[in-house]
């Protein structure tokens, strides 16, 4: 991990993977943080890598937040300590050395999405996961909500979104946890989109390169069929990261259509200086997002508003901790980054 060796040259990744090995979930109790290395969870909590629990008053009520320090604001003497909570969790960043680690089986927490800012919800009741689905549905085509319309979907799409934010079982409550591999993804065409900016396309391509070996993104889609299984609904997940990919990439990284899906079918970037119909169509059917016209480069206000509240927290969320991260690129200079900053929100 490069943010690891160059911000932190002493960090212990022996110690790293030891910690993980003793987690079983993403959300870890108090009681159980106390028996870990005092010094080991507050070099994490400083990280970014641990976050916590705040209470938020107002309006007469409490509410909890979950709460990361921004991993790039780290220094190597830095001593802030943990604060109190009930509960603690591990960033989303790490998720994947903690299911190689430990599997997936009940790694997720059922009613909590993780993340700086999120909600959390100590009671199953209390959870919003299972009962206000709105926050999670968004506009999509046409009469595609509650009509079949494409080759890839067998299903109206509103059925897919209802079963997968409705369902009780643990399976597909755990597939709801989506972001991970979407955000490494942003993250790493965001770093592209940096180098390209720069006039540095050359480095910025094989990043996007490395995306095409790594086969998250270029992997082909899944027909959704009729039935309404764990498996489909893993396949609608699937598509549900990779949308959150298109909607960030042309969104907030100012990437155009063109070059998005040259990114999806692994198509080199200087071969997309046209757009065929059937092309825009293929980002349009397969990731059912709404108010995407071509030859109209002023639509992305539309497009945001018609897009779910979710997935409005979970790119803006992403895209904070983006530009916290600029300066930890190490193929990027510290003069560079307000300039950058400044050129990706144009």
């Amino acid at each position: 991990m490069n943010y690891k060796q160059e911000i932190i040259p002493k960090f212990n990744e022996d110690d790293f993977k030891k910690f993980i090995s003793q987690l079983d979930r993403n959300i870890i109790s108090k009681k159980v943080l106390e028996t870990f290395d005092k010094k080991q969870v507050k070099l994490y909590y400083n990280l970014g890598l641990i976050g916590s629990v705040e209470k938020v008053y107002g309006n007469g009520k409490c509410k909890y937040i979950q709460s990361f320090l921004p991993s790039s604001k780290y220094t190597y003497n830095d001593s802030t300590n943990i604060p109190e909570s009930d509960y603690y969790f591990t960033h989303p960043s790490i998720d994947k050395s903690l299911i190689s680690s430990n599997g997936i089986n009940d790694f997720y927490d059922g009613f909590n999405i993780i993340g700086d800012g999120y909600p959390f919800y100590t009671k199953e009741k209390e959870s919003k996961l299972l009962t206000d689905k709105q926050y999670y549905y968004p506009k999509v085509p046409g009469d595609r909500w509650g009509n079949i319309s494409t080759t890839t979907i067998k299903l109206a799409i509103g059925k897919y979104y209802e079963e997968f934010y409705s369902s009780s079982k643990e399976e597909v409550i755990k597939l709801r946890n989506y972001t991970s591999e979407s955000n490494a993804v942003l993250n790493c065409l965001g770093e592209a989109r940096c180098l390209i900016l720069l006039e540095n396309n050359e480095k910025g391509i094989e990043l996007i390169e490395q995306i095409h070996k790594g086969g998250i993104i270029t992997s082909s889609d899944s027909v959704l069929k009729s039935e309404l299984t764990t498996s489909t609904l893993k396949d609608f997940s699937k598509r549900l990261s990779k949308r959150l990919v298109v909607l960030g990439a042309y969104l907030y990284l100012n990437y155009s259509i063109e070059q998005i899906w040259a990114i999806l079918t692994n198509v080199k970037l200087d071969n997309t200086s046209t757009l065929a119909d059937s092309k825009y169509r293929y980002i349009i059917e397969r990731y059912f997002i709404c108010e995407l016209k071509k030859n109209n480069s002023h639509n992305k206000e539309e497009i945001y508003n018609s897009i779910s509240e979710h997935e409005k927290k979970m790119l803006n969320n992403w895209n904070s901790e983006f530009h916290g991260k600029l300066q930890t690129f190490e193929s990027l200079k510290n003069e560079d980054i307000e300039i950058l900053k400044e050129k990706l929100r144009k």
